[in-house]
């Protein structure tokens, strides 16, 4: 019970401080994020198939 608490809370604490984040931070910042989260997800889907 208290692990399922610990991965809630790791997944809702930094969606939850994009509300107090300034807009122009978060303007620079996101399209970074997008990136990265796509490159994580071509080497996830290429490490899964055993692709090299």
């Amino acid at each position: 019970m208290l692990n399922q608490l610990i991965l809630w809370s790791l997944l809702s604490i930094p969606w939850f401080s994009l509300l107090f984040m300034d807009t122009t931070k978060l303007r620079r910042f996101f399209p970074v994020a997008l990136l990265v989260t796509v490159i994580n997800t071509l080497f996830y889907q290429a490490a899964s198939s055993k692709w090299s």
